[in-house]
């Protein structure tokens, strides 16, 4: 699988950020690919906290502009 990072790095000029959530022997795309529990874990609260980050910097701005 693939994600479209040149689109939206190239055509449309947006900032991009990969984050994989695997280990060296998940046998990534292979037959028997899986995921520990644990891995699975921790990439959500890694992903939770990318999230939770963005939204506090969109709600700062906000409330700078507001406040302008």
């Amino acid at each position: 699988g693939t994600v479209p990072n040149a689109v939206f790095a190239q055509t449309l000029g947006l900032p991009t950020i990969w984050i994989p959530h695997s280990y060296p022997a998940c046998s990534q795309h292979a037959p028997n690919e899986h995921l520990l529990a644990s891995v699975a874990r921790e990439a959500l609260a890694l992903m939770a906290g990318v999230w939770w980050d963005l939204g506090e910097g969109a709600a700062a701005s906000i409330a700078s502009t507001i406040r302008h």
